[in-house]
């Protein structure tokens, strides 16, 4: 009888071991990159908070599902603490290379969107380290400064829709449809949309404006 109730509870023990590891392994996939990788580095919220002078509220909605507002400096700094790339803080699925994600209802393979400061990056490839290609979005009226736009060693826009104005180093560039501009990305910039509709334009750096060398080199330049 005590042999019976001992196995009972033997087997009452492991269910309730394996449900709780099931649990662990649902909660970890439901994180975002750079939970996961903070878990992995056992650095608290606080810790990279400060490492990365980043509020705490805010590495709160960083870590979060979706960058709805990341800026390259900020994934830059995460990047830097973490030993990691960018790219590697950014969802993807597993039948995808890193630095990529795609949902039912996207038909890019990568996206990036900073709805609250006013653009949205896409592409239709893959993100690679060396080389990324894919389009920028930007927002009636609005204006990116060096902590949001790509920063690359390369960097080619070719206008598709709208218009864009380029600011750098004291020069300013005037984009219309059709257009294009070849420049060195690594030096501080600002793209600006003056129309009060959407702009669009085909944009490839290199190397991958994802790439962390890329990011926190120009970061620290600044």
């Amino acid at each position: 009888m005590e042999e019976r109730q001992g196995g009972s509870i033997m087997r009452t023990l492991e269910r309730s071991s394996k449900e709780r590891a099931r649990e662990v392994q649902l909660e970890t996939e439901r994180m975002s990159p750079i939970a996961r990788l903070r878990r992995v580095r056992s650095l608290s919220q606080r810790t990279l908070a400060d490492q990365t002078e980043i509020s705490r509220g805010r590495l709160r909605r960083l870590e979060g599902a979706r960058f709805e507002d990341a800026t390259y400096s900020e994934l830059g700094r995460i990047a830097k603490v973490l030993a990691v790339e960018v790219r590697h803080l950014i969802d993807f699925k597993e039948t995808l290379p890193n630095g990529c994600h795609q949902t039912p209802s996207d038909k890019f393979t990568f996206q990036l969107s900073g709805r609250a400061v006013g653009y949205r990056i896409v592409s239709f490839v893959p993100a690679q380290s060396d080389l990324f290609a894919g389009k920028i979005l930007v927002f009636p009226k609005k204006t990116l400064s060096t902590i949001h736009v790509p920063r690359a060693r390369t960097i080619f826009l070719q206008m598709s829709l709208g218009a864009l104005t380029l600011r750098r180093n004291g020069e300013t560039y005037s984009l219309s449809e059709g257009e294009s501009l070849l420049f060195e990305g690594e030096s501080p910039y600002t793209l600006e949309n003056p129309l009060v509709r959407e702009s669009v334009a085909s944009l490839v750096t290199y190397p991958s404006f994802l790439r962390e060398e890329g990011v926190v080199k120009s970061e620290m330049a600044v």
